[in-house]
């Protein structure tokens, strides 16, 4: 009993995909169609639970802090965004919050002399309703001026914030970048499990090459007698002809952790195409791996029942493989919601 234990808990550890995110941002890729004259421009997106950036360049370059929930005093739809104007804007740049009430707060360059302008702008009404410039404080909707100083200091405190969101993505992205060289670097030894796996499949299929003794030893005398002298490793893994270690450990857990390590990868590219195929890949990859690996369990129990032995590391792996189908369903239901 203690084995199986030991042996479930290593698998949970092994398996679990959480100690190898790189990031608590994820690290998207689009284009969106609002530069001058619709024009196409390409958008690097990160994304939190709480927070989405987006950084957008063109010929109008955008960088967006937008709210994902009631996070810092701001509002789930709500966002900070530090834009470059184009050439037939009146505005050099301009960094400001937009609210839910379509108010854009925050502080504008003008082009014509470089100088700030910090406002509260109504957005539906096309109507300032705060403005300060030169030491001059204006209401189009007739504040007084205590209400004016409330928004020009919101204006002030907006500006300066949105002035660092460009910085903030490109630290976010660099760190991503990091962490993801270092999931490689830490799973250095996979390499060198796949590069074992990739020698035995090559010796296996190979024409005129003889095949690993080693593993023919390990197969039974009593399976040796079923097994068709041509086959090779990949057919009598399938058909659950070789032990129960060299199909958990070698098959299913080498191959399956380096399939979940590009998975974490892919996510991370623009290439949506290649991540769908791979997706598609890795599904059929396990299915593979689970049949030959039950298959095995199911010969080992055959083989210990017949010695009149304990099975219990068959029933150890057939449960840790059934508690990786349902966390597979789970997730799958998660990503649906």
């Amino acid at each position: 009993m203690k084995k199986i234990i030991l042996f479930l808990s290593y698998f949970f550890i092994i398996f679990s995909e959480e100690h190898l995110k790189a990031s608590s941002f994820k690290k998207t890729f689009l284009e969106d169609q609002r530069g001058i004259n619709n024009t196409f421009r390409k958008c690097t997106v990160l994304t939190s639970k709480n927070i989405k950036y987006q950084s957008c360049k063109g010929i109008v370059n955008n960088f967006d802090k937008i709210y994902l929930n009631n996070i810092e005093g701001a509002q789930s739809g709500e966002y900070l965004r530090y834009q470059i104007g184009a050439e037939t804007s009146w505005f050099l740049q301009f960094g400001s919050y937009f609210t839910k009430d379509n108010i854009e707060i925050g502080g504008w360059i003008r082009k014509d002399d470089k100088k700030l302008v910090l406002g509260a702008f109504d957005t539906k009404n096309k109507k300032w309703i705060a403005t300060s410039f030169n030491q001059e404080l204006k209401s189009q909707t007739n504040l007084d001026i205590n209400e004016i100083k409330a928004y020009i200091n919101k204006a002030s405190y907006y500006y300066q914030n949105a002035l660092k969101i460009e910085n903030e993505i490109l630290k976010i992205s660099y760190k991503i970048e990091e962490e993801d060289l270092s999931v490689l670097k830490n799973y250095w030894w996979v390499v060198i499990l796949i590069g074992l796996g990739v020698f035995i499949v090559y010796t296996q299929t190979r024409k005129n090459i003889p095949k690993l003794k080693k593993i023919e030893k390990i197969v039974t005398q009593n399976q040796k007698k079923e097994i068709n002298t041509n086959t090779n490793v990949l057919i009598k893994f399938y058909r659950g002809n070789l032990s129960l270690a060299i199909s958990y450990w070698g098959f299913l857990f080498s191959f399956g952790l380096f399939a979940s390590i590009i998975s974490i990868i892919l996510e991370k590219s623009k290439d949506d195409v290649l991540v769908g195929l791979f997706s598609i890949f890795t599904l059929a990859l396990y299915v593979y791996l689970y049949i030959g690996t039950w298959r095995s369990a199911e010969n080992y129990k055959k083989e210990k029942i017949k010695k009149k032995l304990g099975y219990g590391w068959a029933i150890a792996a057939q449960v840790a493989m059934v508690l990786g189908i349902i966390r597979f369903i789970v997730e799958l239901l998660k990503a649906f919601k």
